[in-house]
């Protein structure tokens, strides 16, 4: 049975029998989305966004222990759609801007979340996911909403 601890993100080990609330010590009251890295199921990435105007919680947090501790690891904007781990070089994470995004709604760290560059000049900013290209880890795909979908470097440009 589903204990209801509150928004955020949850996790079944059993087929949905039963659920772990994963982000007990980090209050997400806006989660958008998520990735497991494909190495470690232990770290996950979630996109949240701020809870008001003046409280600017949101942002790409990361949990490297299976959602005992959040970190915020990234914060472009207001709302945070998600982060995204480049499935074949360590440490490279995309995060993505959505709805008003000040700048770029597209970002790449390329240390784990340290430092972050923009993907400058792509011709709209409400970028929801990425989407590693199988046959060129030299480029991805970049869903949108209301977009289309983008397809092109892996890094900016």
């Amino acid at each position: 049975p589903l204990l209801h601890d509150g928004v955020g993100l949850y996790r079944s080990r059993d087929r949905g029998e039963n659920w772990e609330f994963l982000n007990a010590s980090q209050r997400f009251l806006y989660p958008k989305d998520f990735a497991v890295h494909p190495d470690d199921s232990n770290r996950i990435l979630v996109g949240t966004c701020d809870t008001s105007w003046d409280h600017k919680t949101g942002g790409l947090y990361e949990t490297q222990n299976g959602g005992g501790d959040w970190k915020r690891i990234g914060r472009q904007g207001r709302q945070t759609f998600g982060g995204y781990y480049h499935p074949n070089r360590p440490g490279w994470i995309y995060m993505t801007l959505t709805e008003g995004a000040p700048e770029a709604g597209l970002w790449l760290s390329r240390n784990g979340g340290s430092d972050w560059q923009p993907f400058n000049g792509l011709p709209f900013s409400n970028i929801q996911r990425v989407v590693f290209d199988r046959e060129n880890e030299n480029a991805i795909y970049v869903t949108t909403f209301g977009g289309s979908v983008w397809h092109g470097p892996a890094v900016p440009q």
